[in-house]
């Protein structure tokens, strides 16, 4: 089994906003990838998009993508991802991809509202990051306020090739 390896870093100011783009982002692109790259191409199982940005110990993003798959499969797999990030830059994301994501989220904040580690968590966070604690109760509008202009802006910003490397572990012959 081979196993790509996709990152992008760099530094950025932190933002609650640009936080939630990077993460709408992330979940879009992973919607697409399982279309492609498993139904589409059947060339992956697993894997995906994962990000985020940091405030401490400085402000950062990191992005990647993880895909683990057959060795005759890698160069296929390599520019389908690149493809998709790259329709995201150029066109952003489906609606209806966003407002699956969106959606989502509404119905996990529900869930982790009447739980007692996600409040803790949050008020932790809020000290850490020194956020507003009001923001906990306006995350369903800062979700609903979330464009596909917003997730392109986001993909052009981080998903930029300067700041990218690529790993590839193949087996052994």
């Amino acid at each position: 089994k081979s196993f790509i390896r996709m990152f992008w870093t760099g530094e950025a100011h932190y933002s609650m906003e640009e936080q939630l783009k990077i993460q709408a982002l992330t979940e879009v692109l992973n919607i697409k990838l399982i279309e492609k790259l498993r139904e589409d191409l059947a060339g992956i199982y697993g894997g995906g998009m994962y990000g985020a940005l940091n405030k401490h110990p400085y402000g950062h993003f990191s992005l990647g993508a993880s895909l683990p798959c057959g060795p005759e499969n890698v160069e296929k797999l390599i520019a389908a991802t690149h493809e998709e990030i790259g329709k995201i830059k150029t066109d952003g994301p489906a609606v209806e991809d966003l407002n699956k994501v969106k959606e989502t989220w509404k119905q996990q904040h529900d869930v982790n509202l009447k739980e007692n580690n996600y409040w803790a968590r949050q008020l932790l966070q809020s000290v850490e990051l020194g956020m507003d604690l009001n923001n906990i109760l306006t995350y369903e509008k800062r979700i609903a306020n979330l464009t596909p202009a917003d997730v392109k802006d986001a993909a052009n910003k981080y998903l930029d090739m300067k700041n990218y490397v690529q790993i590839v572990l193949n087996p052994e012959k």
